[in-house]
Parts: structure tokens; sequence; C-alpha cells
């Protein structure tokens, strides 16, 4: 059996395991790096996978016709060419800062379509890499023995298969949350920048030296320390979450990009929809004693933070969440009263049976990762399931105030599915009408439920015996 040119057989599977590796972890970091930017619904994450599998079968099918006319030399060559271009576009369009700036070139030409953004992302950053790495396999075919066609096929679709399981889940399940999605690109380009230097030492000493100055910038621009420059204190596999303090001192907390909670040092001390939660809902539940309450959607903690009365569970996602908060927000724990659960909501609501006097659900501030299993009406009958006889639900939205858009409308209408009895309050803080704002849906859980089947008439007006009722 003759490989390429210095390629022993155990360098042809590794080649093949690393590049099965790489294109998965790739695709996966894709989907976490634009959730910032462009949310992480569905159809956007139909489109990073398209930008995938679409390139990578041109690169399955164009490889095979080039081994055609290739020697052993030849094809370890064009692996380290290609290899090299596809990690030059992959620093370029990956590493954080650079997703920033392009992005904020296509907020600027785009708008609000995030089909569009997310496409033409892709279309300069996925496309032809991913199409390079496809060509893999068929070229180092070039060097298989024709006579056992078989097994020697069977072996390299198994080395690349099981390159792409690891990369799915080592890459999420062990690198994102333990060393940060940013961290997960650079040794996932490590990898790559690793193949380079195996093909092409003694051969391609350009591309070899492109290799280790691309890792040295890597190093330098996407390291903890230059995202702790950019106020990124969190970027696991859940979320991004950046601090940043104002010159009046006031501390924000963001999540992917959305001013999920804030802290000012002087009265009112927090979001104007929290204020209002607090003083005009939690405030006046009714009893002396300490009333349950859930809150979907942690943000920074600060829904009830000085409330040492009641009781407080907290659902959210995002393991790290607490920690990042207390740690570079909070800059304290959170009080005896309060618990954390690391879950997602629907799964806590179906396996947890407490009633609850109060559920807050604050999971929509950010209108490009609302999450879709939230704005259901299953979801919203699992929030009712859970309220005491005489309990609240409260849910804030960031939306059109004035219905001036197809979700505004829809989510209304979702929620009086399941809460007829529903009161919606604008919470203005120096938004024009026509702008999204805080929108706080209150439900009591009193009977009768259902509203009333007859309007008003000047026929049949019975406003005179419901008077008191």
């Amino acid at each position: 059996m003759q490989y390429p040119a210095g390629m022993n057989r155990k360098l042809v599977y590794l080649t093949i395991f690393l590049e099965g590796y790489v294109v998965l972890a790739i695709e996966l970091l894709l989907m976490r790096q634009l959730t910032p930017f462009v949310g992480s619904a569905t159809d956007i994450f139909a489109i990073i996978i398209a930008a995938v599998l679409l390139p990578l079968a041109v690169g399955y099918h164009m490889g095979g016709r080039t081994a055609v006319n290739l020697t052993p030399d030849g094809a370890r060559s064009l692996l380290t060419r290609n290899f090299t271009i596809a990690a030059l576009f992959f620093v370029v369009g990956l590493v954080h800062i650079h997703v920033n700036i392009f992005f904020s070139g296509l907020d600027a030409v785009f708008g609000g379509n995030h089909w569009l953004k997310t496409g033409v992302y892709c279309a300069v950053f996925a496309l032809y890499p991913v199409y390079l790495l496809g060509q893999t396999v068929p070229i180092l075919s070039v060097a298989m023995p024709k006579d056992d066609l078989s097994r020697t096929t069977g072996t390299m679709l198994f080395y690349s298969t099981l390159g792409s399981f690891c990369g799915s889940i080592f890459s999420t399940l062990v690198l994102m949350a333990w060393i940060g999605v940013h961290n997960t690109f650079n040794v996932t380009l490590g990898l790559l920048l690793l193949l380079i230097v195996l093909l092409g030492w003694n051969r391609n000493r350009g591309a070899v030296a492109c290799a280790m100055i691309i890792g040295l910038y890597v190093l330098v621009t996407n390291s903890n320390t230059a995202l702790r420059q950019l106020g990124i204190v969190q970027n696991n596999t859940y979320s991004q979450v950046d601090v940043m303090t104002t010159e009046d001192g006031a501390r924000h907390f963001r999540i992917n990009h959305s001013s999920s909670s804030a802290i000012y040092p002087t009265e009112p001390k927090y979001h104007a929809y929290v204020n209002f939660i607090d003083r005009h809902l939690i405030g006046t539940l009714p009893g002396n004693g300490a009333k349950t309450i859930l809150v979907i959607g942690a943000g920074g903690f600060t829904q009830g933070r000085d409330d040492t009365k009641n009781i407080y569970t907290y659902i959210d996602i995002d393991p790290d969440l607490q920690a990042t908060a207390e740690k570079h927000f909070l800059h304290a724990p959170l009080g005896p009263n309060k618990l954390f659960v690391a879950q997602s909501a629907r799964s806590f609501l179906r396996v947890n049976d407490m009633p609850y006097d109060m559920i807050i659900v604050d999971a929509y501030s950010n209108h490009l990762s609302i999450p879709q299993d939230l704005v259901t009406v299953e979801f919203f009958r699992q929030v009712k399931a859970h309220l005491k006889p005489g309990g609240m639900m409260v849910m804030n939205v960031v939306t059109s105030p004035i219905f001036a858009d197809t979700f505004s409308r829809t989510i209304d209408g979702t929620l009086r599915e399941v809460f007829p009895l529903l009161s919606r309050n604008v919470i203005y803080q120096g938004h024009k009408p026509d702008m999204p704002a805080n929108v706080i849906y209150v439900y009591s859980h009193n009977q009768p439920e259902e509203a009333p089947k007859r309007p008003y008439t000047d026929l049949l007006n019975r406003y005179f015996l419901h008077m008191g009722r």
C-alpha cells in the first residue's frame, strides 16, 4: 500500500479523523458565535447547517474528480494548501473581535433581516473553507489499495464519522462548558494548524510558517485577556455575558448583547420594569407570611434582590449564571431566601409539582434569542398549573407597545388563550410610543376565569346588574 509521500497509515487516518472533527466543531461554533447577533431560532440554525452540508457535498464530489489525476506527493501538497486556506478563512471569520466588526457592518446594511445577515456571513466565511475540507477523504483515497476498496472505504468513513462525533460531543459538552466558546475555537483551529504542520513539515515551509503565525495571532486576539478587555466575563455553551460600567457608575449585565439587568448608583436602583414588579406587584402581595416566588429567566438576579422576606427560586438553563453574576455584577452572594436552579423552564415545571404564590416569566428581554418553547400555549398552561389559588402570573416581554408587529399581536393572543382575564402594562423609560418597550402582563388566578361571552350593547345592556359584582 502506497501512502502519500512520508505519510504512514496512522497519519492518513489521523488526518481523516481531525478533518471530521474540525468540520463538525466549526458548524457548532458558527451556531454559538452567531447567537448574540442573529439569535438561536431554528431558521437561523437551518441556514448554518445548509451552509456546511452543501459545500461539504460539493467538496466530496470535486475532491473525487481531482484525486484521479493526483500523485501521492500531489495529494499531500494539495491537502496542505487546502488546510492553510481554510484556517485563514476561519481565523478571519470566527475570532470574536472580527465577528463583532463584521456584524456591525451587516447591521448597517441589512438592519433587522437576520436571514440575510446569516446567509452573507456563511457565504463569506463558511462555504469555501468547508468545501476545501470536504475534499480531504477523496484526495487521500488516491493512495489507498484498489484491491480491497470496500474495506478501505468503510475504514475511511469510520474515522471521518468518528471525528465528527467527537467534534459534536467533545467541543460542546467538554470544551465550551469548561474553557469557553472562544477557547474552543482556539483548540479547534489548533488541530487544523497541527495538520498543516504535520503535512507540510520539510515540504512546505511557507505553510508551516503561516500556521505558526495564525496560531500566535489567535492566542493574542482571542484569549481570555482579550475578551476581558471587551467586558466579556462568560462565554460558555449557553450564552455570552459581559458586564459594562458606565460613567455614572451604573453596572449593566448583558446576555447575548442584550441588557438583561442593571444596578444604578442611585434610586431607582434597577430597570424600570424590575422596580415596577418589586414595588407594585411583589410589594402588594396580601398577607404577612413569606410568599413563594418562581422567576423564570434569572438574568442578573436583580428581581427581588432587596427582598429578604419572600422565598425566591430562579430558573435558568445556564449553570454558570449565578457564579458569574455574583462575582462580576452583584459583587455579593445571593441571599439565604434565594435559590438558583440550572434547568430549562419546561423541564422544571414538568418534574416539579410545587405551587407558587407568584410566577415571574422574564425570558424575553432579547428579541434575537427568545426561547421558542417559552412562547407556546402549552408552556403557559404549565405556568398556570403551578399557581396557587389567588396566585399571580407576571410576564415581562420586550415588544411593541402599540401592537405594531406580528410578534406583539401573536404573543398577546397566545397569552389570552390561556389567561383570558389579563392586564397589560407598558413601562416606558424614555421610549417613543412606536419603539419596543417592556410590557408587563399580569394575571390573577381567581374565579371566574372565563371572560364574559356577551358584550354590552344598546339592545342588551346588563351593566346595572354587574356593578359591584
